[in-house]
């Protein structure tokens, strides 16, 4: 009797493990995602194929863009200085594209990458410790084949549509941060 209610267990919990479902283990769900053409996922996905080549891609799902491009700014007056193959209203439409976040969905082509998107929430959760270094480690626990975070702005594009411009923030420690626009 004692063998049989020991199958009983081992069988219940073989069950149990095997219905477990394995893409599941992130209790974090993504946020619904807005609707981006699908050349914007194109560009941002050249770019982030040409920049990195970690096997995991990690994009924070929500937009983001860091640098003060406002009219008359030293950044904005820097980048058309530096630049005056651009036209003068990709920056601004840039600029007008970022006034609101959107959140991105799983469009984006890896080229053979594996591209996980970091809700707000799991980003949070990972990073709201008072230690930022041992928050960096608990993210590089679950997401050791990648190089960091990658923070991506809206697109903005000239009015003739051949030219398009946003930023990039790669983030890779607590004083590990590089960000571009490109």
């Amino acid at each position: 009797m004692k063998t049989l209610k020991l199958y009983v267990i081992l069988w219940a919990l073989a069950s149990l493990l095997l219905s477990c479902d394995s893409s599941s283990n992130n209790a974090f769900e993504l946020d619904k995602p807005d609707e981006l053409p699908v050349e914007n996922y194109e560009i941002y996905s050249l770019a982030i194929d040409e920049l990195f080549d970690a096997e995991q891609i990690v994009i924070a799902q929500v937009s983001q863009m860091n640098i003060e491009l406002e009219p008359n700014s030293s950044h904005h007056t820097t980048l058309a200085n530096n630049n005056p193959e651009l036209s003068p209203d990709l920056v601004t439409d840039l600029v007008t594209q970022n006034q609101e976040t959107v959140v991105f969905g799983e469009f984006f082509d890896g080229f053979g990458k594996d591209i996980v998107l970091l809700s707000s929430d799991e980003q949070n959760a990972i990073f709201e410790g008072p230690e930022l270094n041992e928050s960096w480690n608990d993210f590089y626990k679950k997401y050791s084949k990648s190089n960091g975070i990658i923070s991506l702005s809206q697109i903005g594009f000239n009015r003739a549509n051949n030219q398009a411009v946003f930023e990039m923030v790669h983030m890779a420690a607590s004083l590990a941060a590089t960000g571009s626009i490109i």
